[in-house]
């Protein structure tokens, strides 16, 4: 990957360690409408106003209604309670395979309760590492991440329906043949 701002590469980060050092005196920023990182001399105009957390009408967790924000206010009350019980002390590595492993077990468990406190548990893993390490990397992937659960959990759903038809054909197959040599059987 290389650096958004000068071109140079910058490995895993939008930045490269140049810029981010003109980040931390304050010569850098990122632009909250876009996502895009910029100098300060030169400005920002940000044309496209497309969001990366664009404005919803429903909770991206429960499909609440949202006032045009990412969550509504349970989930949001929900993940600040996650975000006080989570620990400052921790590496920027350790927060990030948290993540990782959070979202590979959501992908594994069919239970919805699970799957809403563990997706706000995303979010709150995205600030820990945002406000105690200044490290945006989960902050601006998590919204996607947690699109692509849930879409790929609504295909699991259909693919469950789609497969019951075919199964309860199957059970009344297995019954008929069972019945026919039970009687074959008898007599």
């Amino acid at each position: 990957m290389s650096c958004e701002i000068c071109g140079k590469p910058s490995g895993y980060y939008p930045i490269c360690n140049d810029c981010n050092e003109l980040k931390k005196e304050g010569e850098v920023k990122k632009c909250d409408e876009c996502g895009k990182w910029y100098k300060v001399s030169e400005g920002h105009d940000c044309e496209n106003k497309e969001s990366k957390f664009p404005k919803e009408d429903e909770c991206i967790v429960c499909d609440d209604d949202s006032n045009g924000k990412p969550l509504c206010y349970d989930c949001y009350k929900e993940k600040e309670r996650l975000k006080k019980e989570l620990e400052s002390d921790r590496s920027p590595e350790e927060i990030k395979n948290h993540y990782f492993n959070q979202k590979r077990a959501l992908y594994k468990v069919d239970n919805p309760d699970y799957t809403q406190t563990g997706t706000i548990k995303l979010l709150s893993l995205s600030e820990e590492l945002s406000t105690f390490h200044d490290n945006y990397y989960l902050k601006e992937r998590v919204i996607d991440d947690i699109r692509a659960l849930r879409k790929s959990q609504e295909s699991e759903k259909e693919k469950e329906e789609d497969e019951k038809p075919l199964l309860m054909i199957k059970i009344l197959e297995s019954n008929s043949r069972q019945n026919i040599n039970v009687k074959m059987d008898i007599t």
